[in-house]
């Protein structure tokens, strides 16, 4: 029988991934916005980044967030934008620093993850397509989230690069999976994993 973690447990771990992103964050050449849900997940994220703009987020599904967040950062003048998960604890400033430099000779640049989702999307406008991931599955159920994605920003002739893969934490076996890496840069997360599996052990326990 497969038993998820506890809620108390899966938000502490994201609390240690937010931790990471920050202390990566301080070496990115660019400004930083923080979209939240809730005033009080915002004073869980005020505790963890600091000197940063927060950002309401918009009423809707997950794309419906994504698709605005960009148009609101857009309309503030900036042309290279980069939305990042808050569950990518192999991300650093090389990776994140690296996607901005891509998005000068392309349109779009995206991180796939491991499970054919991805993590990080970057633009050099605004390609409100790309979020009609719904209406998109609909006509082909078979495609996963990054095929659809792929191919949505690549319509009109666009530049896409697309990075290497990355890890995002759904399950307990990714957890796992994190914890056979080496170097490890996310010291706050490899750090809270470890009690994790200490209690869980090798079971396949999902969040």
């Amino acid at each position: 029988m497969q038993t998820h973690i506890s809620e108390c447990e899966s938000q502490k771990l994201h609390i240690n991934i937010l931790k990471d992103l920050h202390i990566q964050l301080q070496y990115v050449d660019a400004d930083v916005f923080v979209f939240f849900t809730g005033k009080s997940n915002k004073k869980i994220l005020e505790n963890i980044f600091d000197d940063y703009d927060y950002i309401e987020q918009c009423k809707g599904d997950i794309w419906t967030k994504m698709k605005n967040s960009i148009k609101k950062i857009h309309s503030y003048g900036y042309n290279r934008i980069i939305l990042i998960g808050s569950d990518i604890p192999q991300i650093d400033s090389n990776h994140i620093n690296n996607a901005f430099s891509k998005l000068g000779n392309n349109n779009i640049v995206i991180t796939p993850t491991l499970d054919n989702g991805y993590c990080l999307i970057g633009v050099d406008s605004v390609y409100s397509n790309l979020f009609d991931i719904e209406k998109y599955s609909l006509k082909y159920p078979a495609k996963s989230i990054f095929e659809i994605t792929f191919e949505l920003a690549c319509m009109n002739g666009r530049k896409v690069y697309l990075t290497n893969p990355l890890l995002d934490l759904d399950t307990y076996e990714d957890i796992l999976l994190l914890n056979t890496q080496n170097n490890l840069i996310c010291k706050n997360t490899s750090k809270y994993i470890q009690k994790l599996i200490k209690k869980y052990g090798g079971e396949k326990n999902f969040i």
